[in-house]
């Protein structure tokens, strides 16, 4: 399917290639290989009307009970296209009902969307939930800093950061190493 999709997508069928890509989807898939066909359905979308984008994640979503990587990924495609108010509606509505130890990357979702709507302190409270939530995720630490850093908390950043570091995250070291800097010019953080 996955291979199918690709072809579709190449020959300029995106509408061949958004129905085979959901037709795989739906399917009891591995996290690596749907990660990669998420990716592309995305792309898919933004060539496709957004109706028919949001219509076929809504039966990605009501495929399978709890399509917890489905509903992420369907909030992330809402924050690209700037649907905020529905990214917000469609991951608090899944909160409610996913158990709290699942709830890790819906959070980290909401966190971006707010980041993208530029309410830093809402994004900060979901991400430090999530890194609680998923203490071994380097990432989530990694972001953590970030918000910490763009609030102007340097050095609970720069604790966020080592604990990164610590996990493997290996572009977290740079920014220990820049925090000195980004104290007196946070905007460096930014380019």
């Amino acid at each position: 399917h996955y291979t199918s999709a690709l072809r579709a997508l190449e020959a300029g069928e995106s509408e061949t290639s958004a129905e085979t890509l959901e037709l795989f989807l739906k399917q009891d898939l591995s996290v690596p290989l749907a990660e990669q066909a998420y990716q592309l359905l995305e792309e898919v979308y933004l060539t496709l009307d957004l109706d028919r984008a949001i219509e076929g994640y809504e039966g990605i979503v009501n495929s399978r009970i709890r399509n917890l990587p489905a509903v992420a990924n369907f909030a992330k495609f809402y924050n690209r296209v700037e649907l905020y108010e529905q990214a917000l509606e469609l991951l608090s509505e899944w909160l409610d009902i996913t158990p709290l130890g699942k709830r890790g990357d819906l959070l980290r979702v909401r966190g971006d969307v707010y980041t993208a709507q530029e309410k830093p302190v809402r994004a900060f409270e979901d991400y430090e939930l999530a890194a609680r939530i998923t203490p071994e995720d380097p990432v989530i630490h990694l972001i953590v800093g970030n918000t910490l850093n763009q609030l102007g908390f340097y050095e609970e950043a720069l604790a966020s950061y080592e604990t990164s570091a610590a996990l493997g995250e290996e572009s977290a070291q740079a920014l220990i190493d820049s925090l000195p800097e980004l104290t007196t010019n946070p905007d460096l953080f930014y380019e």
